[in-house]
Order: C-alpha cells, then sequence, then structure tokens
C-alpha cells in the first residue's frame, strides 16, 4: 500500500501492475460470464426478430435475362474501311447502353407488354412505372458485351415474363430505332424520284408544246452535241446531288454524336474521305494519348482537360471541314442547275426547230441513268447508317425462380446471430467502460493500491458458516495489520452512507469478543446512529450524554448487547455539532483508559463524504477500515475518500468489500462451493435458473450460486 504522509498530502493512486496498454482477456472474460444471460438474452431476441422477419416478410423474387450486344461495325464492307474504336469510346457506348435499357421508354413498352397496369402489385402506386422502374436493375459483365436485364418482385409466377419483357422491349427500341434510319433514307428517295418525275412531265410538255409550235429543222450533229453535253450536266449535276446528300447526312450525324458526347471518328465516312484522313488520324492518335493519361492521372488533372480541349476542337474542326465542303457542293450544284437550265432551253429550241424526237429521248435516257445512279447512292448512305445501329441477341431468358432472392433464410438467422451477439457485447463493454461500481475485488487494489482484508459475501441461511469464514479472515487481517494488538483503536468507515458499515462493524465486533477478546464497539455515528437497533437496546444516553456528563467511568453508559466479551457504547441523543466532541479532552481520557481495558475499541463511524465527524475521529485512532458495497459503491468515491484522509495525514489501512454477490461471480461461487462441500458435505443450494438447468438436462451447473441475502 502506498504511504500516506503523516502531516498532510495529496491522495495519488499508485501505478496499475497492468497497465492500459494490456488487454486484460481474463477481465473481459469473467465481465461476459457475468452478463452471460443479458448476452443470451439480445442475443436470442435478435434471432427471434430475425426468425420473425424471415417467415413473415414478404419473399422477393429475381428473375434475370442474359443479352449480348453487337456494335455492328466490324460488318462494315471492305471499301469503307475498318472503324477501330477507343476503349474510351467502347466504354462510353457500353454505359450509354445501360441507360437506354433502364430508360423510361424501355420500361413502358413492358409496362404495357405484361399489362401491369392491371396488376395488383401495382394498384395502390401513385406512379405504377416509376414503381416498375425501380424493380429493374441492369449489369454489363466485366470486359464482355453481355448484360444481365434483372427484375426483382414478389410475383414469383410472373416475374421472369416481366424480365423478359425488359429484353424484348429493349431490343424493339434498338429496332425501331434503326428502321427509323432506313424510313428517313426511304423518304429522302421517293421525294427526289418524285421531283423527277415532275420535271420529266413538264419538259414533256413544253417540248410538245414548242414542237407544234416551230416547223424548223435541227440539224442531227447539233443535236447529238447537245444531248451529249445535257448528258454530261445531268451526270454531273446527278453525282453532285448524291455528294451533297451524303454529306449532309455525315454533317447530321457527327452534330448529333458531338450532342451527345459521342465520338465522330468511327463513322465509315469520316475514314475513307481523303481530305479528313489527316484530321482523322491526328484526331485517334490524340484520344490514344488521352487514354494513357487517364491510367496516370484523374480526369481533373491539367493534361488531362488539355487533352479534352483539344479533341473537342479537333472534332469541330472535322464538322467544320464537313460543312465547307457542304457549301461548295451547294454552290457547284447551282452552277450546274444553271448551265443545265440554259442547254436545255437551247436542246428545246433546237428541238423545236429540228422537229426531231431523239432529243426527248436522250434526255429520258439521262433522267433514268441520273435516277439508277441516284437509287445506287442511297443505297451506299443507307448502308452507312445501318452500320451506327447496334444488334440484340437474347442469350438466356429468365426463368422462373425456385426460391426467393430475398429474405434469405440462412443469411438473415446468420445476421441476427451476430448483430445480437455485437449488440450484446458491445452494450456490456459500454455499460462496463461508464459503470464505475465495484464489480471486481481486484479492481479495488489495482486501482487504488488499498489492501483488500475481506470480501464479506451476502448473508443467507445457506451460506451462514461461509459468512463467518469471511468475518475470521477479517479478524485475521485485522491482527496483522495492528502488530498483534499494539493498535487497538479502530474505525470503520465508508465513503457514502448504505454501504453496510454498521453491519459489518457490529459482526466484526462479535467475531473478535467470539474468539475470547475484549471488545467496546461504540456507535460515533452520532447524526444517524443505528448499533443500537441492531442489539436491541436503547439509544440514550450513550455516547453523547458520557462525553456531556461530568462522570468519568463510561461503564454506567454501556449497554449489553447479550453477547460475551462484549460491550456496546451507543450513540446517545443528536447534539448540536457533533464534530467538537470528537476533539474534547474527555472524549481523549476516553480513548485512553479504553485502549488500558479493552483488548479492541471498534468505532462506527459516520460517511466520510458526508460529513466531517469521519476525518475528526480518524485522527484520534489508531487505524481506518474503509468498506464499500459490491455493485453499489462508486470506485471513483473510495479513491475520493482515500484523498480526503491523506489530506489530514491519515492512511486507510485496509478496505473490506461487503454483500458480495457470489452467483454474479464464478471463480467465488467456486471457492465458496468447494468450502460449502468441505464443511457440509454436499453440494451449495442452486438458483433458481441453475434448478431449471438441471431439470432440463438432468445435470447440475458448474458454475454460479444461489444469491446471499
Amino acid at each position: 500500500m502506498a504511504e500516506a504522509p503523516r502531516d498532510g498530502g495529496s491522495y495519488e493512486a499508485p501505478p496499475s501492475e497492468y497497465p492500459e496498454g494490456n488487454l486484460d482477456l481474463g477481465a473481459y472474460l469473467r465481465l461476459f460470464l457475468e452478463y452471460r444471460w443479458w448476452i443470451a438474452g439480445v442475443t436470442l431476441a435478435a434471432v427471434v426478430a430475425g426468425a420473425l422477419y424471415a417467415f413473415l416478410a414478404t419473399p422477393v423474387y429475381t428473375a434475370t435475362a442474359t443479352l449480348f450486344l453487337d456494335r455492328g461495325q466490324q460488318k462494315a464492307p471492305k471499301e469503307l474501311g475498318n472503324v477501330v474504336s477507343t476503349d474510351l469510346t467502347v466504354e462510353l457506348f457500353y454505359n450509354s447502353q445501360v441507360e437506354i435499357m433502364k430508360s423510361k421508354e424501355v420500361a413502358q413498352r413492358a409496362f404495357e407488354k405484361c399489362g401491369l397496369a392491371r396488376h395488383p402489385l401495382f394498384a395502390g402506386e401513385e406512379n405504377p412505372l416509376e414503381a416498375f422502374r425501380k424493380m429493374i436493375t441492369v449489369q454489363r459483365k466485366r470486359e464482355s458485351a453481355l448484360f444481365t436485364v434483372s427484375v426483382t418482385a414478389p410475383d414469383r409466377e410472373n416475374v421472369a415474363a416481366w424480365a423478359n419483357a425488359v429484353a424484348d422491349a429493349y431490343d424493339e427500341v434498338t429496332l425501331q430505332n434503326r428502321l427509323k434510319i432506313l424510313r428517313e433514307a426511304d423518304r429522302l428517295m421517293g421525294e427526289e424520284a418524285a421531283k423527277m418525275e415532275k420535271e420529266y412531265q413538264r419538259l414533256k410538255r413544253l417540248y410538245g408544246d414548242q414542237l407544234a409550235a416551230s416547223g424548223s429543222y435541227f440539224p442531227e450533229n447539233q443535236k447529238e452535241i447537245l444531248d451529249k453535253r445535257i448528258e454530261t450536266l445531268e451526270l454531273k449535276r446527278g453525282d453532285v446531288e448524291v455528294r451533297y446528300r451524303e454529306v449532309s447526312s455525315v454533317v447530321d450525324q457527327v452534330s448529333a454524336i458531338q450532342s451527345h458526347g459521342g465520338d465522330p471518328v468511327p463513322l465509315p465516312s469520316t475514314a475513307v474521305d481523303p481530305a479528313l484522313q489527316d484530321m482523322t488520324q491526328q484526331y485517334n492518335d490524340m484520344v490514344r494519348d488521352l487514354s494513357r493519361l487517364l491510367v496516370k492521372f484523374t480526369p481533373q488533372h491539367p493534361d488531362v482537360v488539355s487533352l479534352r480541349s483539344r479533341i473537342a476542337r479537333q472534332g469541330e474542326a472535322i464538322l467544320t471541314t464537313y460543312r465547307h465542303q457542304l457549301a461548295a457542293l451547294s454552290a457547284e450544284r447551282a452552277s450546274l442547275e444553271a448551265d443545265l437550265g440554259r442547254l436545255k432551253a437551247e436542246a428545246i429550241a433546237a428541238t423545236q426547230r429540228s422537229g426531231s424526237s431523239e432529243s426527248l429521248a436522250a434526255g429520258v435516257e439521262a433522267m433514268r441513268k441520273y435516277m439508277e445512279l441516284l437509287v445506287e447512292k442511297m443505297r451506299e448512305v443507307d448502308v452507312a447508317a445501318n452500320l451506327l445501329s447496334n444488334t440484340v441477341q437474347v442469350v438466356d431468358r429468365a426463368e422462373t425462380p425456385t426460391s426467393p432472392s430475398r429474405p434469405k433464410k440462412r443469411m438473415v438467422f446468420l445476421l441476427a446471430l451476430l448483430l445480437g451477439l455485437m449488440a450484446s457485447t458491445g452494450s456490456v463493454l459500454l455499460l462496463n467502460l461508464v459503470d464505475q461500481r465495484i464489480k471486481d475485488p481486484d479492481v479495488i487494489e489495482k486501482r487504488t493500491g488499498l489492501p483488500l482484508f475481506a470480501v464479506l459475501p451476502r448473508h443467507s441461511p445457506e451460506n451462514h458458516s461461509f459468512s463467518v469464514e469471511a468475518f475470521l479472515n477479517l479478524r485475521t487481517s485485522l491482527v496483522y495489520a495492528s502488530d498483534h494488538k499494539a493498535r487497538k483503536t479502530w474505525m470503520v468507515a465508508s465513503a457514502s452512507s448504505g454501504e453496510g458499515k454498521s453491519t459489518v462493524v457490529a459482526n466484526l465486533a462479535i467475531t473478535l469478543a467470539s474468539a475470547g477478546e475484549k471488545v467496546l464497539l461504540v456507535d460515533s455515528d452520532l447524526r444517524k446512529p443505528s448499533l443500537h437497533r441492531y442489539f436491541g437496546v436503547e439509544l440514550e444516553p450513550g455516547l453523547a450524554g458520557y462525553l456531556a456528563s461530568e462522570e468519568e467511568d463510561v461503564a454506567p453508559f454501556l449497554k449489553d448487547p447479550k453477547k460475551e466479551n462484549l460491550a456496546l457504547l451507543t450513540a446517545g441523543k443528536v447534539p448540536a455539532n457533533p464534530p467538537i466532541l470528537f476533539d474534547m479532552e474527555k472524549f481523549h481520557r476516553f480513548l485512553v483508559d479504553s485502549r488500558l481495558r479493552y483488548d479492541w475499541v471498534l468505532f462506527d463511524a459516520p460517511p466520510v463524504l458526508a460529513v466531517t465527524d469521519a476525518l475528526v475521529l480518524a485522527s484520534h485512532v489508531d487505524g481506518v477500515l474503509l468498506v464499500a458495497r459490491h455493485r453499489d459503491t462508486h470506485l471513483p468515491l473510495v479513491e475520493r475518500t482515500l484523498a480526503e484522509f491523506a489530506r489530514i495525514g491519515r492512511e486507510v489501512a485496509g478496505g473490506v468489500l461487503n454483500d458480495f454477490e457470489l452467483a454474479r461471480s464464478s471463480y467465488y461461487y467456486n471457492y465458496y462451493s468447494r468450502h460449502y462441500r468441505y464443511y457440509y458435505g454436499k453440494d451449495a443450494p442452486l438458483a433458481w435458473w441453475q434448478r431449471l438447468w438441471k431439470a432440463a438436462t438432468g445435470r447440475r451447473p458448474r458454475g454460479g450460486g444461489s444469491s446471499i441475502l
């Protein structure tokens, strides 16, 4: 025990044998054993809650369809060249397809196809379509063109049909987009053919009218020259017109791709256009450089941002080049139409003069060739447009699930068990962290350095002998602490009220007297005396009456507690200022006389932290015992009490842990069981829960014990 300064000072707790950095597994094991029923109860409650959820929750089923998505560029004709997209472009394309699969348009088609508006599952939904969309999950398998479309819903019988409907709806939306491009091309060809037919009829009527009005003859040689020139201009105008529409279509496609953040370079036309090959090569080089930068840096890195800006400008340059080509073709087309109009006027005039029908045949033939060329060119545009669309193939159709996807009963049970164990053990650790009550006898010595003289069990008829043995241990410790009775006057105190110090001092006095030693028991708790009730005697006159009287002999004031070798001096009537009594000269003479007449003089002191009486009395006695109640006294109060004694220069000889619950500690209960079996030749009585265990299993529990009352 740390020595307290005799001339006053401050109390300092001794260094612990077990530094905070070391993990005392035994202490934690004892803690969990102590709260084993709480841990078992909370864990069982969690498992029961998990079981209720697993069996009562509505089962949810998941059906999955697998799609293969082909981008289609690899099917391009050889004359268009092979278009190789960068990894970044591929990822952007596939990510956009995932969003399309989850889009409102696809969900709407599947919703209507399955007739879900009348399904009871969506009857109470404010927005049934959005509720259906939340059931859809789309994932792309890593580094592949395979996608899984899953639908999760409580309807086991129909969830597979819903998943297949979503896959089919995506295929339909993709096909519709492809057909939209083809229909637009057909519409343009039809409009152009109608214009040509109208122009042909107009020229035919004009030719007939002029031929009827003119009877002139046009030389054969001149007619062939005009026919060839008209044919040449017609063919050239046809080529320019087709090229104009091709460039116009490409400009629209490039603009649309750029507006959606796409890559204009993979278009077939950009790959084969000689005017753009250098620009395209530069663009692809920059994209590859961007891919290498993204491996090392984040998208916000200045080099990445700068290179993205250059790529965007290069793409804009490609679009600008196409626009310049479109403007040049428009000017050339206007010039050809003007020349063609002039030559046709000459041909008509010559035809009118010649009266020959051969020029009309040549014009019709030229127009026919132009229409054939236009159809061929438009087909090529259609093929190029078709290459931009993707091909969808359902690899595995969804099948009716055989078991729910959630709740998974085994997983629920396991999680409930783990959560129950975590919650229960966590709450125990948290409670142990904030609970400063003394729960382990060893804590007193470890934290305060105060020797523990005895651990007194909670008394009951079944463990009476064990309680007697504990007080005998206390007597032995007191004898050694008093240097074999060299120090006879002892004060028994506690940090606060209700810790059983009066019971301890009374039983200690009885134990000492039973050993044949003369004992004087003094109730010095003048504010709230209790020993007179314990022994069934009158309170007055007692110590207060003796000190107030002129009588020097204390014998007339003593009470007979009907215990051999034991004398009792009660507290008496409560005085106005109790601490003054302990500083009286008569009280000093009383102590001297008592040391001569008795082997032991025990004082039942008031609580130390409540009043100053105990500190005043402690300066006159030979030793102090500090009583604490198991699972009731807070350790900081004990430390504060020791600091108060150290402040007045007194040390506490030892501590007594009172009202210890053997059933709360397996270690002490095992000791108690062996002691009981040694003295009585039979097992110690069981607690109610142990009797239930024995009735259920037919075996006696090895740990625990009955509560001490």
